[in-house]
Protein backbone atom coordinates (compact mmCIF):
# COMPACT_ATOMS: atom_id res chain seq x y z
CA UNK A 1 0.00 0.00 0.00
CA UNK A 2 1.30 3.24 -0.94
CA UNK A 3 2.44 6.26 1.95
CA UNK A 4 -0.48 8.90 1.65
CA UNK A 5 1.61 11.95 1.11
CA UNK A 6 2.01 15.55 -1.07
CA UNK A 7 4.12 13.46 -3.92
CA UNK A 8 1.25 11.42 -4.83
CA UNK A 9 -0.86 11.87 -7.87
CA UNK A 10 -4.79 11.81 -7.62
CA UNK A 11 -7.17 10.37 -10.36
CA UNK A 12 -10.89 11.37 -9.51
CA UNK A 13 -14.02 9.91 -11.25
CA UNK A 14 -17.56 10.46 -10.04
CA UNK A 15 -20.53 8.50 -11.32
CA UNK A 16 -22.78 11.19 -10.85
CA UNK A 17 -25.77 9.35 -11.73
CA UNK A 18 -25.07 6.62 -8.75
CA UNK A 19 -24.21 9.44 -6.63
CA UNK A 20 -27.02 11.95 -6.81
CA UNK A 21 -29.50 8.98 -6.85
CA UNK A 22 -28.35 7.32 -4.22
CA UNK A 23 -27.57 10.82 -1.78
CA UNK A 24 -31.33 11.87 -2.95
CA UNK A 25 -32.40 7.98 -1.53
CA UNK A 26 -30.12 8.25 1.87
CA UNK A 27 -30.48 11.64 3.00
CA UNK A 28 -33.87 12.87 2.09
CA UNK A 29 -33.76 14.45 -1.18
CA UNK A 30 -30.12 16.10 -0.64
CA UNK A 31 -28.12 16.67 -3.57
CA UNK A 32 -24.75 15.48 -3.59
CA UNK A 33 -21.78 18.39 -1.94
CA UNK A 34 -18.77 17.77 -4.34
CA UNK A 35 -16.69 19.99 -2.02
CA UNK A 36 -16.43 17.19 0.51
CA UNK A 37 -15.66 14.47 -2.00
CA UNK A 38 -12.86 16.75 -3.82
CA UNK A 39 -11.18 17.65 0.38
CA UNK A 40 -11.72 14.03 0.77
CA UNK A 41 -9.70 13.31 -2.34
CA UNK A 42 -7.15 16.04 -1.90
CA UNK A 43 -5.74 13.95 1.26
CA UNK A 44 -4.13 11.43 -1.58
CA UNK A 45 -2.42 13.49 -2.60
CA UNK A 46 -2.77 16.32 -5.71
CA UNK A 47 -5.76 16.05 -8.38
CA UNK A 48 -4.67 15.72 -11.31
CA UNK A 49 -7.59 14.71 -13.18
CA UNK A 50 -11.20 15.55 -12.03
CA UNK A 51 -14.66 13.68 -13.73
CA UNK A 52 -17.55 13.29 -13.67
CA UNK A 53 -20.23 11.13 -15.68
CA UNK A 54 -23.39 11.62 -16.74
CA UNK A 55 -26.21 12.98 -19.33
CA UNK A 56 -26.59 16.50 -18.17
CA UNK A 57 -29.63 17.36 -19.07
CA UNK A 58 -29.86 20.20 -16.52
CA UNK A 59 -27.74 22.90 -17.05
CA UNK A 60 -27.92 23.29 -13.11
CA UNK A 61 -26.20 20.14 -12.64
CA UNK A 62 -23.34 20.41 -15.25
CA UNK A 63 -22.39 24.03 -13.48
CA UNK A 64 -22.23 23.10 -9.87
CA UNK A 65 -19.77 20.12 -11.27
CA UNK A 66 -17.68 22.25 -13.31
CA UNK A 67 -17.44 25.02 -10.29
CA UNK A 68 -16.50 22.54 -8.60
CA UNK A 69 -13.65 21.47 -9.98
CA UNK A 70 -14.65 18.42 -11.75
CA UNK A 71 -14.83 18.28 -15.87
CA UNK A 72 -18.37 17.39 -16.91
CA UNK A 73 -18.12 14.24 -18.90
CA UNK A 74 -21.46 13.36 -21.48
CA UNK A 75 -22.55 10.21 -21.48
CA UNK A 76 -25.91 9.46 -22.70
CA UNK A 77 -28.79 7.52 -21.96
CA UNK A 78 -30.57 5.19 -24.45
CA UNK A 79 -34.18 5.51 -23.69
CA UNK A 80 -36.36 2.35 -24.77
CA UNK A 81 -39.88 2.61 -22.62
CA UNK A 82 -41.46 4.36 -19.99
CA UNK A 83 -42.46 3.26 -16.56
CA UNK A 84 -45.82 1.88 -16.71
CA UNK A 85 -47.04 3.83 -13.25
CA UNK A 86 -45.12 6.94 -13.50
CA UNK A 87 -44.97 6.90 -17.14
CA UNK A 88 -41.08 8.62 -16.97
CA UNK A 89 -38.98 7.62 -19.36
CA UNK A 90 -36.72 4.52 -18.86
CA UNK A 91 -33.53 3.52 -20.32
CA UNK A 92 -29.76 2.54 -20.32
CA UNK A 93 -27.14 5.04 -18.87
CA UNK A 94 -23.69 4.65 -20.73
CA UNK A 95 -21.98 6.39 -17.66
CA UNK A 96 -20.40 3.10 -16.19
CA UNK A 97 -19.21 1.83 -19.39
CA UNK A 98 -17.92 5.41 -20.31
CA UNK A 99 -16.08 5.73 -16.82
CA UNK A 100 -14.45 2.24 -17.22
CA UNK A 101 -12.40 3.46 -20.59
CA UNK A 102 -11.12 6.38 -19.43
CA UNK A 103 -9.93 4.71 -16.21
CA UNK A 104 -8.43 2.30 -18.48
CA UNK A 105 -7.11 4.96 -20.26
CA UNK A 106 -5.62 6.50 -17.42
CA UNK A 107 -3.49 4.01 -16.24
CA UNK A 108 -1.98 3.44 -19.33
CA UNK A 109 -1.35 7.20 -20.34
CA UNK A 110 -1.30 8.94 -16.97
CA UNK A 111 1.03 5.93 -15.26
CA UNK A 112 2.66 8.50 -12.55
CA UNK A 113 -1.00 8.84 -10.93
CA UNK A 114 -0.42 6.40 -7.87
CA UNK A 115 -4.16 6.89 -6.20
CA UNK A 116 -7.90 6.26 -8.03
CA UNK A 117 -10.66 7.86 -6.35
CA UNK A 118 -13.85 6.31 -7.27
CA UNK A 119 -16.85 7.47 -6.57
CA UNK A 120 -20.01 5.32 -7.15
CA UNK A 121 -21.47 2.59 -5.82
CA UNK A 122 -22.22 0.25 -8.88
CA UNK A 123 -19.90 -3.59 -9.20
CA UNK A 124 -19.96 -2.65 -12.96
CA UNK A 125 -16.61 -0.81 -11.69
CA UNK A 126 -15.26 -3.86 -9.88
CA UNK A 127 -12.80 -5.02 -12.79
CA UNK A 128 -11.35 -0.92 -12.51
CA UNK A 129 -10.56 -1.77 -9.64
CA UNK A 130 -8.90 -5.00 -9.88
CA UNK A 131 -6.92 -3.63 -12.47
CA UNK A 132 -6.01 -0.69 -10.93
CA UNK A 133 -4.75 -2.51 -7.51
CA UNK A 134 -2.61 -5.30 -10.18
CA UNK A 135 -1.09 -2.11 -11.87
CA UNK A 136 0.49 -0.82 -8.15
CA UNK A 137 -2.36 1.41 -7.58
CA UNK A 138 -4.02 2.62 -4.77
CA UNK A 139 -8.02 2.79 -4.81
CA UNK A 140 -10.25 4.27 -2.57
CA UNK A 141 -14.08 4.32 -3.55
CA UNK A 142 -16.72 6.60 -2.42
CA UNK A 143 -20.34 5.34 -2.13
CA UNK A 144 -23.82 5.43 -0.74
CA UNK A 145 -25.14 3.33 2.44
CA UNK A 146 -25.72 0.51 -0.31
CA UNK A 147 -22.85 -0.28 -2.09
CA UNK A 148 -21.91 -3.49 -4.12
CA UNK A 149 -20.13 -5.61 -1.52
CA UNK A 150 -17.18 -6.93 -3.28
CA UNK A 151 -16.73 -3.10 -4.68
CA UNK A 152 -16.39 -2.38 -0.87
CA UNK A 153 -13.97 -5.52 -0.31
CA UNK A 154 -11.84 -4.94 -2.92
CA UNK A 155 -11.23 -1.06 -2.29
CA UNK A 156 -7.76 -0.36 0.43
CA UNK A 157 -10.43 2.04 1.51
CA UNK A 158 -14.34 2.36 1.56
CA UNK A 159 -15.13 5.82 2.67
CA UNK A 160 -19.28 6.31 3.23
CA UNK A 161 -20.70 9.13 1.61
CA UNK A 162 -22.77 9.67 4.44
CA UNK A 163 -19.30 10.29 6.74
CA UNK A 164 -18.22 13.63 4.94
CA UNK A 165 -21.44 16.02 5.31
CA UNK A 166 -22.75 17.09 8.57
CA UNK A 167 -26.20 15.28 8.48
CA UNK A 168 -28.92 13.93 11.47
CA UNK A 169 -30.20 11.63 9.29
CA UNK A 170 -29.40 8.07 11.13
CA UNK A 171 -27.71 5.52 8.38
CA UNK A 172 -30.62 2.80 7.79
CA UNK A 173 -30.17 -0.77 8.85
CA UNK A 174 -28.11 -2.91 6.99
CA UNK A 175 -30.34 -4.53 4.04
CA UNK A 176 -31.33 -8.33 4.26
CA UNK A 177 -29.92 -10.33 1.63
CA UNK A 178 -32.04 -10.87 -1.08
CA UNK A 179 -34.09 -7.58 0.13
CA UNK A 180 -36.10 -5.54 -2.70
CA UNK A 181 -33.98 -2.28 -3.53
CA UNK A 182 -34.60 0.17 -1.00
CA UNK A 183 -35.03 2.92 -4.15
CA UNK A 184 -38.07 1.31 -4.70
CA UNK A 185 -41.51 3.01 -2.84
CA UNK A 186 -42.51 1.07 -0.38
CA UNK A 187 -45.43 1.66 2.29
CA UNK A 188 -46.63 0.58 5.12
CA UNK A 189 -47.65 -3.50 4.85
CA UNK A 190 -51.16 -4.39 5.87
CA UNK A 191 -51.38 -8.12 6.96
CA UNK A 192 -55.01 -9.29 6.58
CA UNK A 193 -56.39 -12.63 7.91
CA UNK A 194 -58.10 -14.80 5.54
CA UNK A 195 -61.68 -15.22 5.32
CA UNK A 196 -62.79 -18.91 6.74
CA UNK A 197 -63.34 -21.67 4.29
CA UNK A 198 -66.35 -23.33 4.86
CA UNK A 199 -65.97 -26.77 5.57
CA UNK A 200 -66.71 -29.36 2.75
CA UNK A 201 -68.27 -32.50 3.05
CA UNK A 202 -66.27 -35.87 3.31
CA UNK A 203 -67.58 -37.87 0.75
CA UNK A 204 -68.51 -41.55 2.17
CA UNK A 205 -67.83 -44.48 0.03
CA UNK A 206 -70.81 -46.12 -0.90
CA UNK A 207 -71.63 -49.43 1.08
CA UNK A 208 -70.72 -52.18 -1.16
CA UNK A 209 -73.11 -55.85 -0.45
CA UNK A 210 -70.77 -58.67 1.28
CA UNK A 211 -68.94 -60.85 -1.12
CA UNK A 212 -70.14 -64.51 -0.80
CA UNK A 213 -67.63 -67.35 0.16
CA UNK A 214 -66.09 -68.82 -2.92
CA UNK A 215 -67.79 -72.41 -3.32
CA UNK A 216 -65.96 -75.23 -3.31
CA UNK A 217 -64.70 -76.19 -6.30
CA UNK A 218 -66.05 -79.46 -7.83
CA UNK A 219 -64.06 -82.15 -9.06
CA UNK A 220 -63.71 -82.58 -12.84
CA UNK A 221 -64.83 -85.38 -14.80
CA UNK A 222 -61.74 -86.46 -15.46
CA UNK A 223 -60.98 -86.82 -11.49
CA UNK A 224 -64.22 -88.45 -11.28
CA UNK A 225 -63.93 -91.31 -13.46
CA UNK A 226 -59.78 -91.75 -12.36
CA UNK A 227 -61.70 -91.92 -8.18
CA UNK A 228 -64.10 -94.70 -9.91
CA UNK A 229 -61.65 -97.12 -11.36
CA UNK A 230 -59.61 -96.87 -8.09
CA UNK A 231 -62.36 -97.87 -6.07
CA UNK A 232 -63.31 -100.37 -9.01
CA UNK A 233 -60.13 -101.91 -8.34
CA UNK A 234 -60.26 -101.97 -4.47
CA UNK A 235 -63.43 -103.50 -4.40
CA UNK A 236 -61.55 -106.18 -7.42
CA UNK A 237 -58.30 -106.55 -5.18
CA UNK A 238 -60.42 -107.21 -2.17
CA UNK A 239 -62.29 -110.39 -4.30
CA UNK A 240 -59.81 -111.80 -4.48
CA UNK A 241 -58.37 -111.88 -1.24
CA UNK A 242 -61.43 -114.12 -0.19
CA UNK A 243 -61.13 -116.58 -2.92
CA UNK A 244 -58.03 -117.29 -1.63
CA UNK A 245 -58.54 -117.48 1.78
CA UNK A 246 -61.10 -119.59 0.65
Amino acid sequence: MLDVKQGNQVALFIDWDNLAISTAADLGGATPDLERIVQKAREHGTIVLARAYAEWSALAERLTVYKAGVEPIYAPTFRFDNDPVTQAPRGKSLADPVMVTDCIDCLHLLPTITTFVIVTGDKDLIPVVRLAKLRGKRVVVIGPDYVAVVLREMADEFVSYRSLIDTDIPAPEPRRRGSRDRRSATGPVVVTSAAPVAALPVPTRPVEPPVPAARPAEPSRRGRDRDRDRDRDRERDQDRGRDRDR
